[in-house]
């Protein structure tokens, strides 16, 4: 049998766009209106160098970040423009001019508004345009004339023909500086370098009369700079050859009038606004020629599926990101390009087609509703095939190395000779009854030996070979169950892929499964694609790479998990591309590359979804796969809705990085101008941040990362959220950093930058805390000088009973030992004398006398030590002074009492400890330092009270003030533990041949009785 496929005359024939070319209908629309915040019948639309949109309306100056409208508040008053915002204007240095429609104008300059009236030349007029000649004068026209600005006031131009009283409906400046100007009933022309206006010849109608300009001007300028008028009832004309009109009959309406507006845009296409929406030519080139009655062949008109935000187009505008602006009586529309765009024409419909390569750089689809189709390399689809096929339910297309195209079915197998339209058409039996069975194909392959590898539902695989067909491929050992999908690697090894998680590889005529204990964890395996010696593999449950015997998941670093994964592919750059039930992604080069050496890497990847043009879900399981790369090195990606194509070399990408821009600070429910040193109120621990960025192509895509400075330890990731909010933060000085990404991921760095302070309560300052660390210091302090007195007064009572004891003991003594033994020597001495003096007893008893009075004596020392050794109305200088004249009467040593500070009353008991310690560090000092002069220094201080005794004799030696003391000599024993039960401390300086110097230092809580008997608190 031979096939053939029915000529493009055909109903479902249609002429694709070229490969780069963007049709109207498969641009991306939003259309705004104002339920969305837009505002209505705007006329103004312009965009400052930061990338921000201006809107003017009648309710007045919006401006546009791509998400929210904003009504402007002027700096000067905070209100808004009350006056309608009319026309706007972008000078080259970024200022805004702003033309009001009950006159005036204004012109925002780096935050800064100023406005012009008539006093300062203006008429009371509606500003209806502006221009900017190459030597920087800014023009406006008006319905009550031309103006020119002289930086100061605004000059009115009244030359050639031109009054203060025209309505001058648009000014415009071409490539070579010419300033035109044009009033509905004449064109004026002014030359640069020419001192006046000229007016110029009007175009001509068919009768050879003057035509008019009535119904409204705009003006756009094509790529060579050159301006064009869009007039109502004229259509589109350059202003260098006025003879040329271009009606809207040229672009296919059925009105030779159109709405007067147009733009040239960057991609060389030319819009114009008609009766019944708008019309887009893919290049400007087609205005070259003469004007012809019927419409240009390749115009694109917007289809019913494309609606306008209003009936009538105020506005035709490009941003900077190449997006068109619309806007209308109703809202505001946007056009931008799409990554990805429909290959197939419109009207039927064509949801999940089968693909295949086809000779010459084409390509066969197979429908499951209207039969198959082939779109060649030069965008035409031809179809359906004409023959006995049948012409739907088409599931798999697989073209094999000798050209030959298969056709897999519901129930049926057929063959296309050479793979060409009029090539015979065969049916070939299949291996098992797949008709009666309601079986059908699901995948082909082809092996290195050319066996063709094929799966059918429910039935298992098998392989066909020079017309003859073996179960499994003669592999035994594989399973009986249904083959998802099949591919061969450049080894030679054939792999098939199985429901859960299950894999075959098919080697020299053994298979090997492979599964979980390998690591895959893919789910249903209905992608392969071999990549050298590893092989990709997708599923329901994401992708993974087989090498070196295992399995690894590719896991992305951001953005939702790879799911329902049907058609991979390697381009000859080296980039991964998946398609699956979240659209396609796009793995670079460099990415693939390290995931390779690190299985750990998560990989950036670039995703495509609805809004790059990419509508609908692939089916997961049918016709698979879902993702071919052609011969031309373009992406075919098949889902539910159409077949769309995508060029991975020639993708659209956005390069300019958002400006940044930091809006409110909202705390406690009040908003406050982010304004650079913003003082918070007192008390304010949670506050929220607006920002935004001005990228237009795609703003839900814009990515923010920010960070609060001492507070944030470095950068948060927010996605898309315009907003940072912060909890229980502290009163102090912060800096906000914020910044941006577009949607292709290119950063702004440097971003936005916001200082700001939360003031301190009355109970958050500095000199508070001050205040409390003194209180918290008096308190320690307090309790310190508490505990101490306890202590002192703890001693005292110590020393007091000691004191007391021994005063009992030395009257003990004094009144029975001493007494006693004085009664008995008396008695002695009594009977001593009854004896002659010549008697040898009378001189041993006298002897003894002697020694019991020196006993005696020794008692009477032991009795005044634990006495007071003076009075109480003696001071410590005045008794050591006495004690010192008394031991240097019989030597040759200088002595000397030295007071510092004020002497202050001491408690008997301490005086007495520190007498006894004064007076044996004296002692020491006259007996054993061999000193010239010794020295006694008493000072008074504040807070303690410190006894000083220093000589200039010998010193004592280094090994005895280490061991503290001489063996058998207990004398400085003694000091110390008299200093200790004092609660004082006992310091000794010495150095031999040097001196002596021995100090005792007491707290002023137990030196002093005034401090003593002061109460607590």
């Amino acid at each position: 049998m031979t096939a053939c496929l029915l000529p493009p005359a055909s109903v479902l024939a249609a002429e694709a766009p070229p490969p780069e070319a963007h049709s109207l209908a498969h641009m991306h629309h939003t259309a705004w209106t104002e339920r969305d915040g837009a505002p209505g019948n705007a006329y103004g639309l312009a965009q400052t160098p930061d990338g921000m949109l201006w809107i003017g309306s009648p309710l007045g100056l919006y401006r546009f970040d791509g998400v929210r409208f904003e009504l402007y508040t002027a700096p000067d008053t905070g209100r808004p423009l009350t006056d309608e915002a009319y026309r706007l204007y972008v000078g080259r240095s970024g200022e805004l001019w702003i033309g009001l429609q009950l006159g005036g104008i204004c012109v925002l300059r780096e935050g800064v508004l100023t406005r012009y009236g008539q006093e300062d030349g203006l008429s009371p007029s509606t500003v209806t345009d502006f221009a900017q000649d190459l030597e920087g004068n800014v023009w406006a026209s008006t319905a009550g004339g031309l103006y020119r600005f002289d930086g100061r006031r605004w000059q009115a131009v009244e030359e050639g023909g031109l009054k203060q009283d025209s309505n001058v409906q648009t000014v415009t400046v071409d490539s070579r500086g010419t300033v035109w100007a044009a009033t509905s009933f004449q064109i004026f022309a002014r030359p640069r370098g020419a001192a006046h206006f000229a007016p110029v010849s009007m175009p001509r109608d068919a009768a050879g009369g003057e035509r008019n300009l009535l119904g409204g001007i705009n003006v756009c300028v094509d790529g060579a700079g050159e301006p064009w008028f869009a007039i109502v009832t004229g259509g589109l004309m350059p202003l260098a050859d006025r003879q040329r009109w271009f009606d809207g009959k040229s672009f296919g309406s059925a009105s030779a009038e159109t709405q007067g507006m147009c733009l040239f845009d960057r991609q060389g296409g030319v819009w114009i606004a008609l009766e019944e929406g708008l019309a887009r030519l893919p290049s400007a080139s087609a205005l070259a020629g003469a004007p012809g009655a019927g419409p240009f062949a390749d115009v694109q008109r917007t289809s019913s599926a494309v609606r306008l935000s209003g009936s009538t187009v105020n506005v035709l505008f490009e941003d900077r990101e190449g997006n068109v602006w619309v806007l209308t009586n109703a809202g505001m529309d946007r056009f931008r390009r799409n990554k990805a765009v429909p290959a197939l024409p419109e009207g039927p419909q064509w949801p999940n087609v089968a693909l295949a390569s086809a000779a010459d750089g084409g390509l066969w689809i197979g429908t499951s509703r209207h039969g198959l189709f082939l779109r060649d390399a030069s965008g035409q689809v031809r179809g359906p095939l004409d023959g006995p096929a049948p012409h739907k339910s088409i599931l798999v297309l697989h073209r094999d190395r000798a050209g030959d195209l298969w056709i897999g079915k519901v129930g049926e197998l057929w063959r296309l000779a050479g793979g060409q339209p009029e090539g015979r058409l065969e049916r070939i039996e299949p291996p098992v009854d797949i008709g009666n069975r309601g079986s059908a194909v699901q995948a082909i392959a082809e092996d290195s030996e050319g066996g063709l590898w094929m799966s059918f539902r429910g039935l298992g695989v098998h392989r066909w070979k020079d017309g003859q067909w073996s179960a499994k491929g003669g592999v035994a050992d594989l399973p009986n169950d249904t083959v998802v999908s099949i591919e061969t690697d450049p080894a030679g090894r054939v792999w098939l892929g199985y429901f859960g998680n299950r894999l075959a590889r098919v080697e020299h005529g053994r298979a090997r499964m492979l599964g979980p204990s390998e690591g895959l964890q893919v789910g249903n395996v209905a992608a392969l694609r071999p990549w050298g010696e590893r092989l990709w593999v997708g599923g329901n449950a994401g992708v993974a790479l087989h090498a070196q015997g295992r399995f690894h998941a590719l896991v992305p670093s951001s953005g939702p998990a790879l799911l329902g994964v049907s058609g991979l592919a390697r381009t000859a750059e080296g980039e991964l591309w998946i398609h699956g039930a979240g659209g396609a992604v796009r793995v670079p080069r460099e990415e693939v590359e390290a995931f390779a050496r690190d299985p750990a890497h998560a990989v950036q990847v670039e995703r495509f979804t609805a809004d790059d043009g990419l509508e609908g879900s692939p089916e997961p399981l049918g016709p698979i796969p879902t993702l071919l790369l052609g011969e031309d090195g373009q992406l075919w990606l098949p889902t539910s809705t159409q077949l769309f194509r995508i060029d991975p070399r020639r993708i659209a990408r956005n390069p300019f990085a958002p400006s940044v821009r930091i809006g409110t600070v909202t705390a406690a429910g009040t908003d406050y101008a982010a304004s650079e040193g913003l003082r918070l109120p007192a008390l304010t621990t949670s506050f929220e941040i607006d920002y935004t960025a001005f990228s237009l192509t795609l703003p839900e895509r814009v990515r923010f990362r920010y960070q609060l400075e001492g507070v944030d330890p470095g950068w948060r990731e927010a996605g898309n959220r315009r907003r940072a909010f912060y909890t229980n933060v502290g009163p102090g000085s912060y800096r906000f950093r914020v910044t941006a990404a577009n949607n292709d991921g290119v950063w702004n760095d440097t971003g936005a930058v916001f200082t700001f302070t939360v003031r301190p309560a009355f109970h958050q300052t500095l000199w508070f805390y001050a205040l409390c660390a003194l209180a918290a210091a008096a308190l320690l302090w307090g309790i310190y000088q508490l505990r101490l007195r306890q202590v002192a007064a703890q001693l005292r009572a110590r020393l007091e009973a000691r004191s007391q004891e021994r005063e009992r003991i030395a009257r003990e003594l004094h009144d029975t030992l001493l007494q006693g033994t004085q009664g008995l020597i008396l008695s002695i001495q009594g009977l001593a004398a009854e004896l002659p003096e010549a008697n040898p007893t009378r001189g041993r008893i006298e002897a003894v006398l002697d020694r019991a009075d020196l006993v005696v004596e020794e008692a009477r020392d032991r009795v005044r030590d634990l006495r007071a050794e003076y009075t109480a109305d003696q001071d410590l200088p005045r008794a050591f002074a006495l004690l010192g004249e008394e031991l240097a009467r019989e030597r040759s040593t200088r002595f000397g009492v030295l007071v510092k500070g004020t002497p202050r009353d001491m408690p008997d008991t301490v005086r007495d400890e520190a007498y006894r310690i004064g007076r044996e560090a004296i002692l020491n000092a006259f007996a054993h330092a061999r000193a010239q002069a010794i020295e006694v220094e008493f000072v008074y201080e504040t807070g303690a009270f410190l006894l000083r005794v220093r000589d200039d004799g010998t010193g004592i030696d280094g090994e005895v003030l280490a061991q503290g003391s001489r063996p058998g000599h207990w004398g400085l024993v003694g000091m110390h533990e008299r200093a200790q039960r004092l609660g004082g401390q006992l310091e000794l300086w010495s150095r031999a041949g040097a001196g002596t110097e021995v100090q005792l230092r007491l707290p002023a809580v137990i030196a002093y009785a005034a401090v003593a008997r002061r109460k607590p608190g």
